[in-house]
């Protein structure tokens, strides 16, 4: 009860909305804004925001006492999606061995700056395909969903479906060391096919992933063979589809390709060898393709053992052929770019990539958001239109074009919440360590300021306009919780017991942003010790470095 306790108070109830947030109007003012439905660019933009979704455009009458934010200079955009992430994957030394070396813990932390370069870079929902382990991926979805941590609206996979020893069985050791089963998603048969697409939703896979062919960063062999069975793949697409979700299949070879539309699989994951056929069918199917063309230029294979990238070069000319098919084909092409495998946060480097093979702008930018919205099941996005998600970025020009400005997104906002502004410069590195003397100093003046019974000089490090979000609902500024501080910690003035931090670590999340975790301890007096780790999202505004987001436990 003391942690709950302290957890709802010290903590500000353990959601911290920001300043700028939800409960704010806001009206964005730009030059222009891209219309992805009617494919033009709209003149004046002035997008009214309402919490976290658009209430008006271009309005008669602009709401009064708004917040007004000035993009001067940009083009306003829906919030790009991307239907073919790894999260918490990177190529690193020992990467091969990192499924029994690492935890599901382990892949989730690793996760986390990985989705805040992401939404920085534009991109406001993204599916994560196949890289779960330990459900992972599912994980770092409640912790974006929650506010504790900074990233995209998160469509988690949680473990692929594989054969045994197919391309995502990651059990590639000796017998007996991460054996192969259902729970992991190595399934063999009708039957294990089904219980294991039923044990991801089980633990919260909002969509599914199923390994149709070999791949390339495996040691099976040719990247293109079909593994599972026509059977199998059908199984599997309708008991996802029983549920309510999506599936996607990695497909290289034209067979598994084939065989997965036909199945009725909604996504066709790399989609490198189609053939004449091949397209037809996947167009008279309706099926979904996500090529990833950056991917082909940006992997270095000098961190690939040899037999992998054999692969990945013998696939290189058949996948431009294929992609190049596919718009031929007019087929439904979704952006998805299997960030993970090169750096994150380089995700938009796969629209010029597509341009220079014969995708026009406007088609590459529409794969991002209006395609990648009904592929999701999420018309909730994908255009700028009242009543939709406030998901918006702005880049300085016209992407139509430039489509490259995509590469240097200047403005953010996910759910009417600002995460990246134009005048946001990316700190120099040395200036790193005068900002993290300055945050520390702040922590250690709060809590001399607590410990003295200077309760408002302990409250200071936060936004004074920051809303809290307590058990009874948003409490707006810090006054409210002042005096609930007061009631439960303080006697005569006096706090009942001491605050100190331990574990004390600070480091940057981006431009202009910075991360506190730590470890509180309140000690001394009548009552028990108490005892928790905290994180505190840090922000450089106009009057200095605030804490506008506080997570305790």
């Amino acid at each position: 009860m003391k942690m709950r306790r302290l957890h709802g108070l010290l903590a500000a109830a353990g959601s911290l909305a920001a300043a700028l947030a939800r409960a704010d109007t806001i009206v964005i003012e730009a030059p222009q804004y891209l219309d992805v439905v009617q494919g033009r660019v709209v003149s004046p933009a002035v997008i009214v925001v309402e919490g976290e979704r658009i209430a008006a455009i271009n309005p008669a009458v602009r709401p009064a006492n708004a917040r007004t934010i000035d993009l001067g200079g940009h083009t306003l955009l829906p919030g790009l999606m991307d239907s073919h992430t790894h999260l918490n994957y990177e190529i690193v030394e020992g990467w091969e061995t990192e499924p029994v070396r690492f935890k599901g813990s382990d892949f989730a932390m690793r996760g986390i700056p990985n989705a805040q370069k992401t939404l920085l870079a534009g991109f406001t929902t993204v599916r994560d395909l196949g890289t779960g382990l330990g459900f992972s991926d599912v994980s770092l979805k409640h912790a974006i969903d929650a506010g504790w941590v900074a990233g995209p609206r998160v469509i988690p996979a949680g473990h692929a479906l594989s054969i045994t020893g197919g391309h995502c069985d990651y059990a590639w050791f000796a017998p007996g060391i991460e054996p192969a089963e259902f729970m992991s998603g190595v399934a063999d048969g009708v039957d294990e096919v089904l219980r294991a697409v039923r044990y991801q939703i089980k633990h919260g896979a909002k969509v599914i992933k199923i390994c149709a062919t070999a791949g390339v960063l495996s040691f099976e062999g040719s990247a293109g063979a079909q593994q599972y069975t026509n059977e199998e793949l059908r199984a599997a697409a309708e008991e996802a589809h029983r549920h309510g979700l999506r599936i996607a299949a990695h497909a290289h070879g034209t067979e598994g390709i084939i065989a997965s539309s036909q199945a009725g699989i909604d996504s066709i994951e790399h989609n490198s060898i189609v053939t004449e056929e091949a397209a037809q069918i996947l167009k008279k199917n309706g099926t979904f393709v996500v090529p990833n063309m950056y991917l082909n230029k940006a992997i270095d294979l000098s961190k690939l053992p040899p037999a992998i990238a054999a692969k990945m070069n013998e696939l290189k000319p058949v996948q431009i052929e294929s992609f190049r098919r596919s718009l031929e084909h007019q087929l439904k092409i979704s952006f998805g770019t299997d960030a993970g495998v090169f750096p994150h946060g380089e995700n938009a480097r796969e629209f010029a990539a597509q341009v220079a093979l014969g995708q026009t702008p406007l088609g590459a930018i529409r794969s991002a958001t209006v395609v990648n919205a009904e592929l999701f099941d999420t018309p909730d996005r994908g255009r700028i239109e009242p009543g939709l998600l406030a998901d918006l970025i702005a880049v300085a020009g016209n992407p139509l074009d430039d489509i490259a400005l995509l590469e240097d997104v200047r403005f953010v906002m996910k759910g009417g919440v600002v995460h990246k502004q134009p005048d946001s410069q990316p700190a120099a590195a040395s200036s790193w360590t005068v900002d993290e003397a300055r945050i520390r100093a702040m922590l250690r003046a709060s809590v001399e300021a607590f410990n003295r019974g200077d309760l408002p000089g302990h409250l200071s490090i936060y936004d004074p306009s920051i809303t809290f979000m307590t058990r009874n609902g948003p409490r707006p500024g810090i006054a409210p919780i002042e005096a609930a501080f007061r009631e439960a910690y303080f006697r005569d003035g006096l706090p009942k017991q001491q605050l100190r931090f331990e574990q004390l670590a600070v480091r940057p999340l981006g431009a202009d942003q910075a991360m506190a975790t730590g470890r509180f301890v309140l000690s001394g007096g009548e009552e028990p010790d108490q005892t928790g780790w905290f994180t505190l999202v840090w922000v450089r505004t106009a009057a200095g470095w605030r804490a506008l987001h506080d997570h305790s436990s």
